[in-house]
């Protein structure tokens, strides 16, 4: 239980770390034009907790273990990868715009990030972890399931974007998958809340 309760913490701090990036940081600048251009407003940001990590190799690994949490914590988390040349590890997500993904009561549990250039892969999910179940998540249900209860009704759609854009026009009883597959368990969670999909 105390190995979990450290794990939320990890995920939370890691979720703060690249909110105060993408809001502050000179490098961020890009992911706030693309957000922007997207059609996204602050509000909207804030309300979803978007963030962004930096290009740097290890600058959620340096802001993080500065807090008190440990290598192999943040290993457990999927935030930080062990190298393989050298000793040492490495930040798992750099130069990303970072979506948080939250379990149903709304603690951070992963992540999505989305490249602002041309590199591969385009978007990259945190690992399978004690917390994250790829297959087992609905992306946006913490904040979309009481609309969708209200309305017996849930809308699908396939990206993180694709559901923060219908939320801020309207249609709050959105989720998405995290991917091109809808898993058995995914539909399972979301006939919880709706018998209309």
């Amino acid at each position: 239980r105390e190995k979990r309760r450290r794990l939320y913490d990890c995920m939370e701090a890691a979720c703060a770390h690249y909110q105060a990036v993408f809001a502050d940081s000179q490098e961020a600048g890009k992911a706030r034009n693309y957000v922007k251009q997207r059609g996204l407003s602050d509000d909207t940001v804030k309300y979803f907790r978007l963030g962004y990590a930096l290009k740097a190799w290890d600058s959620l690994l340096k802001t993080l273990t500065e807090s008190g949490f440990l290598c192999e914590e943040l290993v457990s988390a999927g935030l930080i990868v062990p190298a393989k040349s050298r000793e040492g590890y490495y930040d798992r997500f750099r130069g990303r715009l970072m979506f948080p993904i939250t379990d149903i009561s709304g603690r951070v549990i992963g992540f999505g990030g989305r490249v602002l250039d041309d590199s591969e892969p385009k978007y990259l999910n945190s690992p399978e972890t004690t917390l994250f179940r790829k297959g087992k998540t609905v992306y946006g249900l913490a904040f979309a399931r009481n609309f969708i209860r209200s309305k017996s009704r849930a809308i699908v759609v396939e990206g993180y974007t694709d559901a923060i854009m219908c939320y801020q026009s309207g249609f709050p009883n959105v989720v998405a998958t995290l991917g091109t597959a809808l898993t058995k368990e995914q539909a399972e969670s979301i006939s919880r809340y709706a018998s209309q999909v």
